[in-house]
This record gives structure tokens, C-alpha cells and sequence, in this order.
């Protein structure tokens, strides 16, 4: 199951020690993609997403189930962060899926990076972490929203 909060809610949520109790679950993961990508769902628009995570299964795994919604491209995917600013440039996605940590770096400083070269894309963080040292940075740095990938088969 994903969770997601999104930055429009108070960083004092995370800051008081309630950061469950701000999550609700996404049903489905795609209104809310569609949501910060700016698209409405109604009009049948397709968002466009690249997608940066070094787990190869997870990265091909969620590539696969994002596509057969039919609502979701994904451009491009990757696993090696010195890659993301030339997909951006190739294929001007509307979101990054963006893992929190990667080979070499993480995706706290990807996200700054992204913010400045690309401002109309929408960065949501993958993560692991729910805790406030983790996730605050990358909401700081320009994600929009961030995802546990705390998922049942």
C-alpha cells in the first residue's frame, strides 16, 4: 500500500512527532500523480513520468503497474542519478518519481538539482523513511509529496 503527504500539509505535523497520523492512503496512486502533474482526470490526459530508483524489480515492478492504468507514460527510468537531468531534458516529464536514496547521492540533492534545471515538473520522493530527518529535507529541497514504498503484495 502507498501512503503519501503531500507539502501543502504543515511541516509541523512531522515536526510534533504525529507523522502517521497526517497520512492517508492513496486510492488509487494515479488521482494523485494526476493531481501534481496538474491534469485533471476527467479529461483523459496522460501524465508523463520519469522514473529514478536503483531497485531495479521495484523500478520495473511500478513502470509496469503505472503503464496499465493507461492514464500514465513512463517516459524513461533509470537507476543512476547522473542520468535524471538528461531525461528531464529528453523527454520534459510533468513528474519525477524520485528515490530518497541512491548510488552515489541522494535524492534530496537530485531534487534541488531538478527544481532549478526543470521548475514545472512535479518531484515526488520515494522512500523507505517516514521520519522527519529524512523527509523534511527532500519537501525543503522542492518534492511536492513523497511516497513510503511500503507495499503489500
Amino acid at each position: 500500500m502507498f501512503w503519501a503527504k503531500d507539502i501543502s500539509c504543515m511541516e509541523n505535523d512531522l515536526l510534533t512527532s504525529k507523522a502517521h497520523s497526517g497520512f492517508q492512503p492513496i486510492q488509487p496512486l494515479l488521482h494523485t500523480l494526476a493531481r501534481l502533474a496538474g491534469k485533471r482526470e476527467d479529461l483523459q490526459l496522460v501524465v508523463h513520468i520519469v522514473l529514478v530508483d536503483d531497485h531495479t524489480l521495484f523500478r520495473k515492478g511500478l513502470a509496469e503497474l503505472l503503464e496499465q492504468s493507461g492514464s500514465i507514460e513512463v517516459a524513461a527510468f533509470t537507476g543512476k542519478p547522473e542520468e535524471v537531468a538528461m531525461l528531464l531534458a529528453a523527454h520534459r516529464p510533468d513528474v519525477l518519481l524520485l528515490d530518497m536514496v541512491l548510488p552515489d547521492r541522494d535524492g534530496v540533492s537530485v531534487a534541488a538539482e531538478v527544481k532549478l534545471a526543470s521548475p514545472r515538473t512535479s518531484i515526488v520522493i520515494l522512500t523507505s523513511f517516514h521520519d522527519d530527518q529524512h523527509v523534511l529535507p527532500a519537501l525543503r529541497a522542492g518534492a511536492l509529496s513523497y511516497f513510503l514504498k511500503d507495499i503489500e503484495p
